[in-house]
């Protein structure tokens, strides 16, 4: 439980922080008004996810896989897609998708080195294997893709 306390804190203050990371690429101002129903949204959908892979994903490898690929790459895309619309950012796609795939790619190298803090001075276990960082690493891409696949198809239609 408190993994998942983490989780929802560090998605909310991501939330919280994207319309900064936006604001650098363009020259409107923007409202600092987050919405509560878009945090209810994170908090909702990580709990989700979270239960899903400890609960139904019997098999501990593929369930860190979706972890970390619905959890982290894609979540990152819906999180930045919230943070856009809430904050009215009006931002060209290509420039959109670019910034959320650097903005997914290092909040998953932070995350693990997070886990490996956790390892290390805690005890926690987050790997069996020694592969597991990178594999961490290649779902979190592979999420990401798919979200900002997504995206960009909502982004299309709305135009």
């Amino acid at each position: 439980m408190t993994y998942l306390l983490l989780l929802i804190t560090g998605m909310i203050v991501v939330y919280l922080l994207c319309p900064f990371l936006f604001s650098i690429f363009t020259k409107e101002k923007f409202r600092f008004t987050p919405s509560i129903i878009s945090l209810g949204i994170i908090t909702v959908w990580m709990i989700i996810i979270y239960f899903c892979t400890t609960s139904v994903i019997q098999d501990k490898f593929w369930a860190n896989r979706v972890l970390h690929a619905v959890g982290g790459g894609f979540n990152i895309v819906l999180i930045a897609s919230l943070a856009l619309k809430d904050f009215k950012i009006k931002l060209p796609l290509p420039q959109i998708i670019i910034i959320v795939f650097m903005l997914a790619t290092t909040l998953g190298v932070f995350n693990e080195i997070i886990e490996f803090f956790l390892q290390q001075a805690l005890g926690w276990k987050f790997a069996t294997i020694i592969e597991d960082t990178w594999l961490d690493l290649v779902s979190n891409l592979v999420g990401t893709i798919l979200g900002l696949t997504s995206l960009s198809i909502i982004f299309k239609k709305d135009k």
